[in-house]
């Protein structure tokens, strides 16, 4: 039979034993009465380090000697050096992923952590610090390209889809993630700091020209299209239920079409006459700018529409809009006097919109 020595780490002597089973080979003492010693050894290190832990300014101190470690470049590279490897070890990643979920699933744990981090972010210090730190980080177009790979992996993940869908529709969790932010933009400071965030980024023209390909790029996904209309509960607002009821009393022809009804190169138009191609857009003056007029108009042009925009203002002078609505008809008589009328669009033209 094989042999095997092993060196006590508690007397340090040395012993030889037969290997028996998988539990013999697992062997770290060498008999049971040093195992003893050791584990009680251990417990009376662990009561000394709590002791040590709890006194007056000790976790301060060892907070303070952290710190200033890590403003050490060699430590700081070292350490940075470190946790990519780490961070690129699939069997690390699992492994830490799993310790993490169990942990959490603990909610003393929880409750301790968010103690933990709401005492510390009430640090001005400490905000401070961790706001140059991210900004620093997403300075670096690496950390940026870094992390957009990482999110885009994580939602390929049909687990990962699943388990995001059913969090943000818990109505429980909606609420406190509403509650936390309103908070949040109640605090001048925290305003101030978003904006600032947000201007910094935006300057990025490499960034604007991304997240413009791929908004124009999602507005022309019909899936994308039904889940932002079902997301935001598009209605008709205030100023469009004017019009509407204006365009109905007159007998034009215009079908509401702004809760997602239709969408034209992936725009939703307010109102539309199919039979004759005519668009009209009902603009909010706070919402929109007169720079997207001509751009609106050109975009609905290049697929054979013709477009009118009504401002939210006009609709305080309806005699003088109704005389712009009926110029916009050039050459086409209103319905009562037309012929031509497909009968069942100016059926559907009377439907209220959807309320």
């Amino acid at each position: 039979m094989i042999k095997y020595t092993i060196i006590c780490p508690n007397c340090n002597e040395t012993k030889e034993f037969e290997k028996k089973s998988q539990k013999a080979r697992e062997r770290k003492f060498c008999n049971m009465s040093c195992a003893g010693k050791a584990t009680a050894a251990n417990r009376d290190m662990a009561k000394v380090a709590k002791a040590r832990w709890d006194k007056p300014g000790a976790k301060e101190k060892h907070s303070k000697v952290i710190k200033d470690k890590w403003t050490e470049p060699e430590f700081y590279e070292m350490m940075c050096k470190k946790r990519k490897v780490s961070c690129n070890d699939p069997g690390y990643l699992s492994q830490r992923s799993t310790i993490m979920t169990e942990l959490w699933k603990d909610e003393a744990y929880r409750e301790k952590q968010q103690i933990s981090r709401q005492q510390a972010w009430q640090s001005p210090e400490r905000r401070g610090e961790q706001s140059e730190r991210a900004l620093a980080y997403w300075a670096n177009p690496e950390a940026r390209e870094q992390q957009s790979q990482l999110m885009l992996d994580y939602w390929e993940d049909p687990d990962y889809q699943t388990k995001m869908k059913e969090v943000r529709q818990d109505p429980e969790i909606r609420a406190s993630i509403s509650q936390k932010v309103k908070l949040l933009w109640e605090d001048p400071e925290w305003r101030k700091n978003q904006c600032r965030a947000f201007q910094i980024v935006w300057e990025d023209l490499d960034y604007r020209e991304q997240q413009t390909i791929a908004r124009q790029q999602n507005w022309l996904n019909p899936t994308y299209q039904r889940a932002w209309v079902k997301g935001v509960q598009r209605r008709p607002t205030k100023p469009e239920l004017e019009l509407f009821y204006l365009l109905n009393t007159n007998n034009l022809p215009y079908v509401y079409i702004g809760d997602g009804g239709l969408w034209i190169g992936g725009k939703n138009p307010d109102f539309i006459w199919p039979e004759q191609r005519k668009i009209i857009e009902m603009n909010g003056e706070y919402w929109h700018e007169k720079s997207e007029v001509k751009p609106r108009i050109g975009h609905f042009a290049n697929y054979g529409f013709d477009t009118l925009i009504v401002w939210d203002y006009e609709l305080k002078n309806t005699k003088q809009l109704l005389i712009k609505l009926k110029e916009f008809h050039q050459g086409i008589k209103l319905i009562e006097y037309c012929d031509n009328i497909d009968q069942n669009g100016a059926i559907e033209a009377h439907k209220s919109p959807k309320l």
